[in-house]
């Protein structure tokens, strides 16, 4: 594959290009101060292919007492995707789909 073409992938993916082009090293997911597992559990909806819209909702979470480990997050942003999945989506004004 061409390097230009796994850099726009790995952007696109928020991973790194090595990690992309080689599995090494890691996504490239902010180390998380307050929820340290989050981050672990983030990297792997990006990996997976979950939406932005439910990475961005799990990341606002901050009003834990305590990190309540991967587990809670990986659950968490499970709902959040199908969430988005099934949110209703707006459809186009009749005019719009007239040729």
């Amino acid at each position: 594959m061409e390097s230009r073409t796994l850099a726009a992938l790995a952007r696109a993916a928020d991973v790194s290009f090595e990690w992309l082009a080689t599995g090494s090293y890691g996504p490239s997911v902010p180390d998380d101060a307050r929820y340290p597992s989050r981050a672990r559990a983030v990297a792997a909806a990006h990996i997976v292919g979950y939406s932005e819209a439910a990475i961005t909702a799990v990341r606002g979470v901050i009003d834990l007492p305590a990190d309540p480990g991967v587990d809670y997050w990986l659950t968490l942003l499970r709902a959040k995707e199908l969430e988005h999945r099934n949110a209703p989506r707006a459809l186009p004004a009749p005019d719009e789909l007239r040729g």
